[in-house]
């Protein structure tokens, strides 16, 4: 085997998955990890009264909405922050992140991987850390699991 293709390999290795090269033997040190968009959109929020009746209100917000691939470490967890996944910020203003935060994982997996997760706005806001683990169908971790995720978030813009 070539020295490129062992390059190639073990490229591989560490991304948990096959890279495509644009020409034979050639090897690009460039990996999509995720996609973004940024765009109106709207809450709906539950006000409860002292009476306990409840109503339904609705505004308009700015919703970040972020997908990328992650993978456990060797203990079976992940955490990351949620800016490692997009570039500057679209409006060149900080974002001051809200809740509610959706966050979704699927291990890429062949064999039963069950996982769970967490994505919070840090104590300042400006950003969200995510927290993965994964299980196999016996409960023990499960390290390096490759996973897809999704996590959309409301945002505010404030000048830094």
């Amino acid at each position: 085997m070539t020295k490129q293709r062992n390059l190639k390999k073990h490229f591989e290795a560490i991304l948990g998955r096959e890279i495509e090269a644009p020409e034979p033997g050639d090897v690009v040190l460039r990996d999509r990890i995720a996609s973004y968009t940024a765009a109106e959109g709207s809450i709906t929020s539950r006000e409860i009264g002292t009476t306990g009746d409840s109503t339904k209100a609705c505004s308009a917000a700015n919703l970040l909405d972020v997908s990328g691939v992650a993978r456990t470490g060797e203990d079976g967890t992940a955490e990351f922050m949620l800016s490692e996944f997009f570039c500057e910020f679209l409006g060149k203003n900080l974002p001051s992140f809200q809740f509610p935060v959706n966050f979704v994982a699927t291990p890429r997996s062949l064999t039963p991987v069950f996982v769970t997760g967490l994505a919070r706005p840090t104590s300042g806001r400006n950003d969200v850390r995510i927290r993965v683990a994964a299980w196999d169908a016996s409960g023990a971790a499960a390290p390096n699991t490759s996973l897809d995720w999704r996590c959309r978030v409301p945002y505010e813009e404030f000048i830094g």
